[in-house]
């Protein structure tokens, strides 16, 4: 997946935009890059296709996962206590998964 950033010179007015909408919906279809949107010189708006959003999205989701899944073992190792069986095989499940998928998205080089 390529980086998700914002480039300056994807910046435009909304009246742009609008002008010439197939041409930018074109652009970004085929760059995965995202287009901010300005209204009156002020930045309002950041479009970008579907499936980037979509993928972004699953990042998030991943990531919000993977921070609790380690404040969890990082508590379950400060109280000393031991997991039962069953959560340490369910939790290594999930991280398995988390793997899998942030390994589709690329996301370590």
């Amino acid at each position: 997946m390529p980086e998700m950033s914002l480039d300056i010179r994807k910046i435009y007015s909304l009246t742009e935009f609008m002008r010439n909408y197939k041409a930018h919906l074109s652009s970004l279809k085929e760059t995965k890059t995202p287009e901010v949107l300005t209204i009156k010189g002020r930045a309002e708006f950041v479009v970008l296709d579907a499936d980037s959003y979509q993928s972004l999205l699953d990042r998030i989701h991943n990531a919000e996962e993977a921070s609790s899944i380690r404040s969890v073992f990082a508590k379950s190792r400060l109280k000393h206590t031991p997991l039962p069986e069953e959560e340490i095989a369910r939790r290594h499940g999930v991280i398995d998964e988390l793997v899998a998928e942030t390994e589709k998205l690329d996301l370590y080089e």
